[in-house]
């Protein structure tokens, strides 16, 4: 499906340090009706063997009322050891409900092993 024509904005959160618990970070802001087109993210500092990031994205931030599945994703190493990428296009409607905190949609993170940085980007398109 194509969505170029539709206004383009991104819901971001600072870097946050991951490991092996599951944690769940706001990204904001996010429009209250839009396509989640893709979810992107910068990896740094990988340690201690870290290969892999499970994520998804949340309504709620205690991540109990997913709306993208946590999912396994291999990291693309970069030309250091210590850095690399994520990716996943997962091409959902969202539309803010009654109860939801509007602007506000959360990542739920977790790595394989180790410890990792990761900082995450979303684009929504309006």
């Amino acid at each position: 499906m194509n969505h170029d024509h539709l206004a383009a904005a991104h819901a971001v959160s600072g870097a946050i340090a991951v490991s092996i618990a599951r944690q769940v970070v706001a990204l904001t802001p996010i429009p209250s009706i839009c396509w989640l087109e893709t979810l992107s993210a910068r990896i740094t500092a990988i340690a201690g063997g870290a290969t892999i990031v499970s994520w998804g994205i949340s309504r709620d931030a205690l991540g109990d009322f997913l709306i993208v599945p946590v999912t396994p994703v291999l990291i693309a190493l970069g030309a250091t050891a210590e850095a690399g990428s994520v990716n996943a296009q997962p091409a959902y409607f969202y539309m803010t409900l009654p109860g939801a905190v509007a602007g506000t949609l959360y990542l739920v993170v977790s790595c394989d092993v180790g410890t990792l940085t990761l900082t995450p980007d979303l684009l929504c398109r309006t």
